[in-house]
């Protein structure tokens, strides 16, 4: 199909109810960070989302150009709940790509024509969620993991066959608005491998962008649509809970980016967004700075901003959720609290 001339990347999301989008003429490509089901069996020891097509459908319209599915959630009801995923998707001419099985090379590439370019859309997954799954599960669907040699396989089998060449990677330290120096690294090397367009997702929130030769690197452009959480959790191979997450977006979560990349020219504009309860608006934070930090400049220490960015809002949660519902903290949240602030603030002299 040939349809406009630029697509507009956007980051995770997790419909958990109908939401209110501004006007988009772009076509859409974002992360779609649940699976679409009704299968009521998760898999265990885990944090585990759904969501619904109808859901997708009353706040996406027009609906998405495609959806990237190399996330740590799209598997979280097995294979019966991607397998209605995919149900979902095709039978409303959704593309997708990024998960499915080594057979299909997890459906990657996803190969579209934008304004007569051959555009391939490749996505991957975090290592880190392989161990977290456990090789107990041993499905054969997953998403694709983030091995920098099969990427680098990726695209070099698809050069000669394509125009343009987005990779989409599922990433990052958990709340941190800097990329890590591997991160950087292996972004660049994409690039220089042959991907005109890297655009970042996982960490729910803002990182930088940068122009790299050119190329693009969206290094993580956050939530577009994530809620607050209060789901029961880790749920045993008998289907009971043992846990319950409570998390409550804060503002660094529900500051969004989407990267306008016109596709012949390789040309991109920031569109900033803010989640404001049922809706999404237009709009900057304090949060939506970083994505103007320049690389080069932070390159050297880029692990220790890492982990303290990360760290300084941990904290800051646990201050927030304190003065939202006060109440003497558990032992094992107080241990959690002074090792951050340890971390964070170190009185010992070393």
């Amino acid at each position: 199909m040939t349809i406009s001339s630029a697509i507009l990347f956007l980051g995770d999301v997790y419909l958990d109810r109908p939401y209110q989008i501004p006007a988009i003429d772009p076509p859409l490509v974002f992360n779609l960070e649940a699976p679409l089901t009704e299968h009521d069996k998760p898999v265990p020891d885990k944090i585990v989302l759904k969501s619904s097509g109808d859901f997708l459908k009353k706040t996406f319209d027009p609906l998405p150009m495609a959806v990237c599915l190399a996330n740590n959630h799209i598997m979280d009801y097995g294979v019966k709940g991607f397998q209605d995923t995919i149900k979902f998707l095709e039978s409303n001419q959704i593309g997708y790509f990024g998960a499915g099985t080594p057979k299909n090379n997890h459906n990657n590439p996803l190969v579209l024509d934008i304004a007569g370019h051959r555009t391939a859309l490749l996505g991957y997954c975090y290592n880190a969620y392989f161990n977290q799954v456990g090789p107990s599960l041993k499905m054969e669907h997953t998403p694709a993991p983030l091995d920098a040699d099969c990427i680098k396989r990726d695209i070099t089998a698809i050069r000669g066959k394509c125009d343009r060449i987005i990779v989409n990677l599922h990433w990052g330290k958990l709340y941190s608005n800097y990329p890590r120096r591997d991160e950087i690294e292996l972004a660049r090397k994409l690039i220089d491998a042959g991907a005109n367009v890297l655009i970042g997702h996982h960490a729910h929130t803002l990182q930088p962008v940068e122009t790299y030769k050119n190329g693009l690197i969206a290094y993580n452009i956050g939530n577009f649509i994530f809620p607050d959480i209060d789901l029961p959790t880790h749920y045993t191979d008998t289907g009971q809970p043992t846990r319950r997450r409570i998390i409550k977006q804060r503002k660094w979560h529900n500051s969004g980016a989407g990267i306008l990349v016109d596709i012949p020219n390789i040309t991109w504009e920031i569109k900033c967004f803010l989640r404001c309860g049922d809706a999404v608006k237009y709009g900057r934070s304090f949060f939506h700075q970083y994505l103007d930090i320049n690389i080069n400049n932070i390159y050297k220490k880029a692990d220790m901003l890492s982990l303290k960015s990360s760290d300084y809002k941990k904290v800051f949660e646990h201050i927030l959720n304190y003065l939202d519902n006060p109440k003497i903290p558990s032992k094992e949240g107080s241990r959690q609290m002074a090792r951050q602030l340890k971390a964070l603030w170190p009185w010992e002299k070393k």
